[in-house]
């Protein structure tokens, strides 16, 4: 156990990695789609701070350093490698591989183990620890499930707090193509700094998801050069394409079925029933990956101003000019408890409930208020339809 008290000395000041941008000493996520750039991204960081050079521009302050490659050990060799021709001596890095898993009780020794054999070779504490990636790392343990998640990041943080290290996690985005980490939210809970590679602007940009300690810093576009094995890594400083809907880049799956069901919805709904429905559309395997999945594909309809949501409300773009109904409607008639299915027929309903429902349409749409639209607005059902052909909730109090 270790307690501090405010009387006690203060704690030194964070030391950066990057300057204002990366701290030493802590867990970072830099999360991606496979081929966007990650490794580029990591290799070219490394070697910035074993030169005492920049990194997309910003200072880095590094030093020796471990790579655990989980996949692709000899390409990511071959990188550093080709980034370090023409250095006078050998750069401090070392790349392991065929280590145990993270989710395996032998992982922390082994990772000790590889740490003290590159420290005693290089003559000097490793700094920095690069680990690629996090699904390889947990082959076979389900990356949703929080006990196998913990585990894994347990090992990480134990030799950040054991050795001083900073501890460079990579791993992937969701596959609804939005900038969410794939697996359990322990990744970002647990992280310092998160970053995420964003490829739907126009320009591939690296954006910081979390900052525990620091302000979000905005987005940085860059760009990869390649030269064989050899991948650089450059600010762009071109002017950033501004783009709804690139060309060439289809919606994800995830965004493309969110689409269709608020189509087959009429166009304008709720969250709640966009859930529901979406989850049978999404077939996910567990509730973690299918929250993912719906933010993935929500914040992509957003960014690609497809759709528009206020408050409880989403409705396709062009349909969304009456989100809020500006008038009044008259007081309608209290209605009991309606006791049937959603698809409720004319007969199931009083006269009484038809009128009502006929004066504002809008009972049984739920956090919208009680107005009807003004006058050339759109209405929540086609004009020719009858009250009852919209869709009314199983036992809504239509009040």
């Amino acid at each position: 156990m270790l307690i501090r008290f405010l009387s006690d000395k203060p704690l030194p000041p964070p030391v950066s990695l990057v300057h204002g941008y990366l701290q030493k000493g802590s867990l970072i996520v830099l999360s991606g789609q496979a081929g966007k750039g990650k490794t580029a991204l990591a290799t070219n960081l490394v070697m910035a701070g074993i030169d005492g050079g920049t990194w997309l521009d910003m200072p880095v302050k590094g030093g020796p350093t471990l790579w655990i490659a989980y996949e692709a050990a000899h390409s990511t060799e071959r990188r550093i490698r080709a980034l370090a021709a023409g250095s006078a001596s050998t750069p401090p890095v070392a790349v392991a591989s065929q280590l145990p898993l993270l989710t395996a009780d032998e992982a922390p020794k082994a990772i000790d183990a590889a740490l003290k054999a590159a420290s005693e070779c290089f003559g000097a504490p490793v700094e920095l620890v690069v680990v690629d990636a996090l699904t390889s790392a947990m082959r076979g343990s389900d990356e949703n499930a929080s006990a196998s998640m913990t585990k894994a990041l347990g090992v990480l943080l134990k030799q950040i707090e054991a050795h001083g290290v900073s501890v460079l996690l990579l791993t992937h985005t969701g596959k609804s193509g939005g900038l969410e980490t794939r697996g359990h939210s322990a990744v970002i809970g647990d992280a310092t700094s998160a970053f995420a590679i964003d490829c739907k602007r126009g320009v591939t940009s690296l954006v910081c998801t979390k900052q525990r300690d620091m302000e979000l810093s905005p987005p940085i576009p860059f760009r990869i050069a390649a030269n064989g094995s050899e991948l650089r890594v450059e600010r762009d400083h071109s002017e950033p394409v501004e783009s709804s809907q690139p060309e060439g880049q289809p919606l994800p799956k995830g965004a493309a079925r969110m689409l269709e069901e608020i189509k087959r919805l009429g166009g304008r709904t709720t969250l709640n029933a966009l859930r529901e429905a979406c989850k049978q559309a999404f077939k996910s395997k567990t509730e973690g990956a299918f929250r993912s999945a719906f933010s993935g594909a929500r914040k992509e309809l957003e960014g690609r101003a497809l759709i528009v949501i206020q408050g409880d409300v989403v409705a396709l773009a062009e349909a969304s000019v009456s989100l809020e109904p500006s008038e009044p409607s008259e007081p309608s008639e209290p209605l009991e408890v309606l006791e049937t299915s959603e698809n409720l027929t004319r007969s199931d309903i009083s006269e009484r409930q038809k009128k009502a429902l006929e004066k504002n349409p809008y009972k049984g749409f739920s956090n919208v208020s009680d107005t009807q639209p003004s006058p050339g607005t759109s209405e929540l059902a086609d004009a020719d339809a009858s009250p009852m052909d919209m869709a009314v909730p199983a036992k809504a109090r239509l009040h």
